[in-house]
């Protein structure tokens, strides 16, 4: 029990970018634009910095990360500061994204997964590496911030870290009274399904429509397993089904 907190309240945890709103690839469209602007040559072509694989290679990744994983990639050499400055101007464009759009676009049917839930007797939450207040604001703005009130969560309130850093979960659950062995997380990037792996919570991956249903969503699958999913959805009307394996948990497949 967690310092003396009710026992077995059923906590649903929810990433923000790609499981709530659709934004993770106009989120890799801002990467792109800010890696191409300042590492590509006019007339040069750098297959790494096209959003696609941005999306595909590096989503969930924190921009400093993400912006040193692509240098790498590529072999471009970029020091603390250069990447500091990238990651600035990437957050200042992000921010912008929330505070222009009248309604973030939101995933489909992710709005049915939040009822079932509720009937099922689990609290909602976010557990985001956005700041609270951008994911409040873009809940606002959608219309759906009653399914959480106050209960959205991000490294503003655990000292800045980020996923794959579990601080954000563990704060969740500290926050609203649940065990571990009675929260579930829905994320659809690898290093939110670490931070749930390592928060020892039971991970729903979502899979982006974009990965499809050929070799490509098979990789990708095996990289949500690889990172910790528990279970993997292509929709979010696939929520019971997702509980079910919950409810009746083994060990995760390989």
């Amino acid at each position: 029990m967690i310092n003396g907190a009710m026992h077995n309240k059923k906590l649903a945890i929810f990433d923000l970018d790609g499981t709530i709103f659709d934004s993770e690839y106009e989120v890799s469209l801002i990467t792109e634009s800010i890696a191409r602007s300042r590492w590509q040559k006019e007339g040069e072509y750098i297959p790494q910095l096209q959003a696609r694989h941005i999306f595909k290679a590096y989503a969930g990744l924190g921009a400093v990360e993400k912006f040193a994983a692509i240098a790498n990639e590529h072999g471009i050499i970029a020091n603390d500061r250069e990447l500091q400055d990238m990651a600035k101007r990437h957050e200042d464009w992000k921010q912008a994204l929330y505070d222009a759009s009248k309604s973030l676009l939101v995933v489909s049917d992710v709005d049915t997964s939040f009822e079932t839930l509720r009937h099922k007797g689990f609290t909602l939450c976010v557990g985001s590496s956005n700041p609270s207040g951008r994911s409040k604001r873009g809940l606002d703005k959608a219309g759906l911030r009653d399914h959480f009130n106050d209960r959205v969560y991000g490294p503003d309130l655990v000292g800045g870290r980020k996923k794959p850093d579990p601080a954000v979960f563990e704060y969740a659950m500290e926050t609203n009274g649940a065990e571990p062995a009675d929260t579930l997380v829905f994320e659809d990037t690898p290093p939110g399904m670490e931070a749930g792996k390592r928060a020892e919570i039971f991970v729903i991956a979502y899979m982006d429509p974009r990965f499809g249903v050929g070799k490509e969503s098979e990789q990708q699958a095996r990289r949500f397993y690889d990172a910790g999913a528990d279970v993997i959805i292509r929709g979010f009307k696939e929520t019971d089904q997702a509980l079910e394996s919950f409810g009746n948990k083994g060990p995760r497949p390989r």
